[in-house]
């Protein structure tokens, strides 16, 4: 039997009468996250833990003018977008004051005319994907934020069940003056960003 008592951080803590111990409760799925002989230090655990539940964005820039020549003046092409996705809730500070975002590459899109034959654009994909060469840029998270949603460049929120699967360590993301993450959480961070860039080119929204 068990009695539901508050709710700290959105997390429950309940008393376990059966068992004797208080336990620190997921509301949604109700799985037992951790469990103490006293109240008070499972309000204290329940405190210093924070769901991170991701943000991801997705930052669209056309950069056809940085292009070769030949790529650029190519008749079938529009234009040609880089696509990069963070998570905004993720911001690191480098060598300035205000913070930025960790950008991740995706890839190059191009937006090419609608009577584009079937083999050149097999030929042009071919020629971006030879030239991906990055791996992921930093931007000032003030630039960022001030970006309208439209148009071009702009931002695109990046709705995927594979945030929603996820859930991070209790730990600070907001860390300055290059200290490291822990390690657990890097490890973490990056494996989601990786699955989250897969999901995006599973099913491209851009």
């Amino acid at each position: 039997m068990t009695t539901t008592v508050e709710t700290i951080n959105n997390l429950v803590i309940r008393k376990n009468k059966e068992n004797k111990v208080w336990e620190v409760v997921e509301p949604v799925n109700g799985k037992v996250m951790e469990e103490f002989s006293r109240h008070r230090d499972a309000q204290r655990w329940a405190k210093k833990t924070k769901d991170w539940v991701p943000d991801l964005w997705l930052y669209v820039r056309d950069d056809t003018e940085y292009w070769r020549d030949d790529i650029k003046n190519d008749p079938n092409i529009i234009k040609i977008l880089s696509i990069y996705i963070f998570d905004r809730r993720f911001k690191i500070h480098l060598c300035s004051l205000t913070p930025s975002y960790d950008m991740w590459f995706v890839e190059h899109k191009p937006i090419l005319r609608d009577d584009t034959p079937d083999a050149e654009i097999d030929r042009i994909d071919m020629l971006l994907m030879e030239a991906d060469g990055e791996s992921g840029t930093y931007y000032d998270c003030y630039g960022i934020d001030r970006m309208p949603t439209s148009p071009k460049p702009h931002l695109v929120r990046f709705e995927t069940d594979i945030a929603k699967s996820w859930k991070f360590p209790y730990w600070e993301c907001d860390y300055s003056f290059g200290a490291e993450t822990p390690d657990e959480y890097n490890n973490l961070y990056h494996e989601f960003m990786e699955d989250s860039i897969d999901g995006y080119r599973a099913n491209p929204e851009i």
